[in-house]
This record gives C-alpha cells, structure tokens and sequence, in this order.
C-alpha cells in the first residue's frame, strides 16, 4: 500500500486522509468514528462559469454553450440507452443526486451499507461518458422547462438583474443557460466538455463517515488502475472585468410585496491559499454586526417599518466575493435611504473587543455544528479545494483572526459597487 497523508485537526477533531492517485485524482477521507453513515462525494472542476478556456498543449481558445456544464450533469445519469444510474443506487440502498453551482460539478451518495459497491458505482457511471444525439435533443425540452419554471422565482429574475448590473461578465450567464444556448448544445459539446474537464486531475472524491481507510483506498486504486485517461492541461479563462456599476433598478413582479435585492461587489485582489475563504469569513462576522438579526441596525428597521425581513449572504463563486443583502419591504424608499447611509459610514463603524469576540464563537459555533453532517463537509471540502483552500485550516485559522483584521477589509467595500434592484409587487403605492 503505498503512502497517503493523515492530517489530525485537534483543534476542531476532524481526521483527514488524502492520497493523489497515479492518474492525478485526489482521495479525501474524512473520517467520522461512530457514524453509521457513509457519504461520497464526486466532484469536478466544472461550474456554470466554464465555457471559454484555452488548451495548453497548442494555446487554442475553446468555447462551450452556456448552461454545459449542468446539462452535462443530467446527462452523466444515463449510462445506455435504457438505464439510469440512480435506480442502481437505490437496487443498493442509497440515494444518489448530483449538482452543478458557478465553479464545480459533483455527484453524491449516502446510504448506510454497501459502501465498497457504491464507490465502484459512483467512479465506473461518472468517468465512462455515454451521449447520443437522441438522447441530448430529448433531454433539451426538459432543461428548457427547468429553467423556465426556475426563471418564474421573482428572487431569480432579480438576481439575475443584480448581476448584470454588478459584472461584464462573470455571473452575468445563468448556470442551466439560456433557452438560445441550451438548444445549441450537441452530443459533441458534450463530449469535448467531458474530455476537456472530466479528467482524473481535474477532480476529486471525497468520502466520510466512519471508513476503512486501508481497504477503501485500495478498492479505489484497484478500480482505477485498468482505466485510461488523458489529462489535459487547460486553463478556464473567466473575464473577470471590473466595470462601471449600474446602482439601481426596477422590476415589476407578481408578489404582493416590494422586494429588494442589494448586491456589493468586491473588486479584484489576487487571493492566496485559504485566502478567499477567510476573507468571506471576515465578511459574514461584518455583515453580522451591521445586520444580523440580533444587529442594532436590523431592529431599527422593523421599529421604523422599513422592513418585514432582512439576511445577507455571501458569494465567492469567482476571483472575488461578494455579498447581498435581501429583504422584504414595507417603506421602499426609508430602507434604501437606511441602507445607504450604513455603508456610507463604514469607516466610523465601532466594535468592541467583547463584541467582536461573541460574533466570532457565534460563527466557529454554527460552522462546527454544520460539520457534524457528513453531506456538508464533503462537499465543502471539495468546494475549498478547488478555490485553493483548506476547509479544516481556514476553520482552524478562524481562531487566529482578530478584530483588526475584520476592520481591514472596510476598504475593500465600495458603496460605488452597490447595485440595488426592487421587485415592485402588486400592491406597490410608487
């Protein structure tokens, strides 16, 4: 048995085991003792931004459809003209599912018996392609449809706007397309995204709960051993371009509520390892002060009824975070006024030492709970490891930030790069 690597992160007791197979694929074990639970989890880099790239070997610049790498995903499902992989996995006891986000595709797996066949399962169905020119035209009416029926979402249509209104480029493309580029995608797009991307070295399987690791990575590399590949050398060209941002508009929807939607964008810095994902961290412990539901802020606006309710989230999906802020409205006008001078006066913003250190537990506490699924540490761990990051030495190193570092990145937030779009529903007075 050749030699892997085990990481123990005493600090958060998680127990880690990797391995880089001959062919480049990457092996994660997260082991979890006493879990009688089993999670796999496949995943390639290969989201809903991939469709310009260059191929190193010659330097010529390749393009796919919009909407490929998700299309790809339902159709990875079909492994011959009459089967469909997932009732295999539930013949085995498992439930399988797959999922395509703006950087990554991943195919997953639970279930408690049947470990060492689902592997086998999971490997053999996603790197064996299997397209014809039958099947992609059956499978456009059906993805038409999900994007149609997804598009009625009024949050979607006004992120999609938000979007637009913050970038040139990147996010500016829906991950399942457009009706215009999903009929254009063909058995050979699919085939040139599947040998372009879906290579070992392109990817990684990450499995947890309580796992043999000896066995497990054996079985892995017996079942890759007698399979050819050809890694290729590529480069995804994202056109990140900070532009000119569009600050405000209007959409008329069928709710019954005005909506907003607010979007920062945060222009480009070249993040090192772990980099990006502490800083979102940072972030979400600044979005928490200034509008978290326990805020000063946030109880002002539902005294003042400006607001009925308000979160925020943050987005890393490309070189550089961003974040949003959602709310529903009752005084349109008086939130968007609130929320212009908060982030007009960041520079003077206070935080205590006692303050800053119960939001930064209330933050360790909710990542520390969530780790406990086994579906969300595989899959978050995928999701690090592809934007260079660690997610056990970011959470690690979430005890080394300090109140300093979170009021650094005030100057990374522009209220030049502030879009806001208002849903106007039915009963709208302006």
């Amino acid at each position: 048995m050749e030699n892997y690597q085990h990481i123990l992160y005493k600090k958060i007791s998680e127990d880690v085991y990797e391995k880089t197979l001959d062919n480049g694929l990457k092996l994660v074990i997260i082991k979890k003792k006493d879990y009688k639970k089993y999670f796999g989890c496949l995943s390639c880099k290969f989201g809903g931004i991939d469709y310009k790239y260059q191929d190193l070997s010659d330097n010529s610049i390749k393009y796919l459809p919009y909407g490929t790498a998700h299309y790809l995903e339902h159709k990875k499902f079909d492994v011959d003209d009459k089967r469909d992989i997932s009732f295999e996995f539930s013949y085995l006891g498992a439930n399988s599912n797959a999922f395509t986000d703006y950087g990554m595709t991943s195919y997953i797996f639970d279930s408690y018996k049947n470990f060492d066949t689902l592997i086998e399962l999971l490997l053999d169905f996603v790197q064996k392609p299997y397209f014809t020119d039958k099947s992609v035209r059956k499978e456009k009416g059906i993805i038409i449809q999900e994007y149609k029926s997804y598009h009625d979402s009024p949050w979607e249509k006004m992120k999609m706007k938000l979007y637009n209104n913050l970038y040139k480029e990147v996010l500016t493309k829906d991950i399942l397309g457009d009706v215009k580029s999903i009929k254009s995608i063909t058995k050979e797009s699919l085939y040139q995204a599947f040998n372009d991307f879906y290579t070992p070295n392109n990817m990684i399987l990450c499995l947890a709960g309580d796992i043999n690791v000896e066995s497990t990575f054996k079985l892995i590399e017996d079942n890759q051993r007698n399979k050819k590949f050809k890694n290729k050398n590529i480069k995804v060209i994202h056109d990140i371009e900070d532009k000119q941002v569009i600050p405000q508009s209007t959409l008329k929807l069928d709710v019954p509520e005005d909506l907003a939607l607010i979007g920062f964008r945060i222009d480009h810095e070249d993040f090192k390892h772990n980099e990006l994902m502490l800083f979102s961290f940072k972030l979400q412990i600044l979005l928490e002060k200034l509008l978290g539901k326990f805020s000063n802020n946030y109880q002002e606006m539902l005294d003042k009824k400006l607001v009925t309710s308000l979160s925020t989230s943050i987005g890393d999906a490309t070189m550089y975070p961003y974040f949003l802020i959602t709310a529903v409205l009752k005084d349109k006008n008086g939130f968007v006024k609130y929320i212009k001078k908060i982030f007009s006066r960041l520079n003077d913003l206070s935080i205590s030492e006692e303050e800053f250190e119960a939001l930064k537990r209330g933050l360790i506490g909710t990542i520390l709970f969530d780790l406990n699924d086994l579906e969300t540490c595989a899959t978050e761990y995928a999701d690090y490891y592809f934007k260079d990051a660690n997610l056990f030495e970011v959470i690690e190193e979430l005890n080394n930030i300090k109140l300093q570092d979170v009021l650094d990145i005030i100057k990374y937030i522009n209220i030049n790069n502030m879009s806001i779009v208002i849903g106007k529903g039915k009963g709208s007075s302006n």
